[in-house]
């Protein structure tokens, strides 16, 4: 069951990047996608840092222990999301300066 559900998440996930890619192409120029592609490999990098691999956490304490999750999982959406949002605002102030 739990091999299932992470197996499920993967496909979907890469499924979908595997689907982006023309879109993008289709849409960016060359260096434009360059740039996509380096932000997308950073963002890939960075996810781990700013989620601090709550989602993980949680997913295993919940199916280990059966419990009701909700408790752990607004405690995740909240911390993940907060830290979101700083990260996003660093983000977007540092793209501003270099990208100008």
């Amino acid at each position: 069951m739990n091999t299932g559900v992470i197996g499920i998440g993967t496909v979907l996930s890469k499924s979908l990047s595997f689907l982006v890619i023309p879109i993008c192409t289709f849409l960016l120029s060359p260096v434009d996608f360059g740039r996509f592609d380096l932000a997308v490999t950073y963002l890939g990098l960075m996810v781990p840092l700013v989620t601090l691999q709550l989602e993980q956490a949680i997913f295993r304490f919940v199916f280990d222990n059966r419990q009701s999750g909700a408790p752990y999982f607004a405690v995740a959406i909240t911390l993940v999301g907060g830290i979101s949002l700083l990260m996003g605002a660093g983000v977007f102030l540092v793209s501003h300066f270099v990208f100008r």
